[in-house]
């Protein structure tokens, strides 16, 4: 009976790992390309800007359009540069990788346990596995709730 138990509980640790790591490999994924995006706009717009300043030899009217042109997009790298403050995908994207690299540990050192054990699962190493799955998501979530928290205030 112990031994049946002790199965199950692995299986529903081993469902419970990749659940978790198909989400924060899909959010990981998420706040990775928006942060590649966010810093390669931002620079788009601010080289823009610089060479748009630089620009000679136009009439007077050019260059009033050209300045006005410029002050727009020095705006948006403004506005651009808050946002990407503001949703820190790239916090967001380093800490769903450590999440990730955590739960693989995780799951590594499970199916470790089910090999090694040979069918005799003791229940209290799938316990503490157990305890550490909860940790993880737990400091993720506890890290998350930071960063709103920073936002907000």
């Amino acid at each position: 009976m112990g031994d049946l138990r002790a199965i199950e509980k692995s299986e529903f640790l081993k469902q419970k790992i990749e659940k978790q790591i198909s989400s924060f490999k899909r959010r990981k994924e998420h706040n990775q390309t928006k942060a590649v995006r966010t810093k390669l706009i931002s620079i788009l717009l601010a080289a823009s800007t610089t060479v748009l300043l630089g620009l000679k030899g136009l009439n007077e009217s050019g260059q009033l359009i050209v300045q006005n042109l410029a002050f727009v997009l020095s705006a948006a790298v403004t506005f651009v540069t808050g946002l990407d403050a503001y949703f820190d995908h790239q916090g967001l994207w380093v800490r769903y990788q450590g999440t990730l690299n955590d739960l693989y540990e995780l799951k590594t050192d499970l199916e470790y346990l089910l090999v090694h054990a040979a069918g005799e699962v003791p229940e209290n190493e799938l316990d503490q596995l157990y305890r550490r799955y909860q940790v993880i998501l737990r400091d993720t979530n506890s890290t998350w709730s930071s960063l709103r928290k920073e936002q907000t205030s």
